[in-house]
């Protein structure tokens, strides 16, 4: 087995499916694009946590997953050899987006704190007036 840390593009949307056994496994396909030439990595992930990141993932946003490859040849119809790169995944972590293409998303979910109030007010956190907060006198 060899370890791995792959970076690239999705191919597509990932998809969950499930096993014969009744258990969920979530599939994807990685671009690897070095100059010229692209290489698709399959990915798969069994672990939920894996597999909730990897879904909210869609195609063309940039990955960086982490796991076991594994290499395999095989031969297409017209008798040419060919690799085939296949990722199980333990970790992944997405990669920012462009901000173009984050305006196209929508809009973002509103923060918890109020931006429109100053500093000391938001790190106070929610509390707004003097008698809501701590009080305790600091000792210097």
């Amino acid at each position: 087995m060899i370890s791995a840390l792959i970076t690239g593009t999705l191919f597509r949307d990932p998809e969950q499916r499930e096993a014969k056994s009744g258990k969920l496994f979530t599939k994807a396909c990685l671009r690897v694009t070095t100059g010229e030439t692209s290489q698709f990595v399959n990915l798969i992930a069994f672990q939920d946590s894996v597999q909730a990141e990897l879904l909210t993932l869609h195609e063309g946003d940039a990955l960086a997953a982490q796991g076991a490859l594994k290499c395999d040849l095989y031969e297409t119809a017209d008798g040419a050899k060919k690799l085939s790169l296949n990722l199980t995944i333990s970790q992944i972590l997405p990669l920012r987006q462009p901000k173009e293409r984050k305006a196209k998303a929508g809009p973002q979910p509103a923060s918890r704190l109020d931006r429109s109030a100053s500093r000391a007010e938001r790190c106070a956190g929610v509390w707004t007036g003097q008698d809501d907060g701590p009080d305790d006198e600091i000792p210097f």
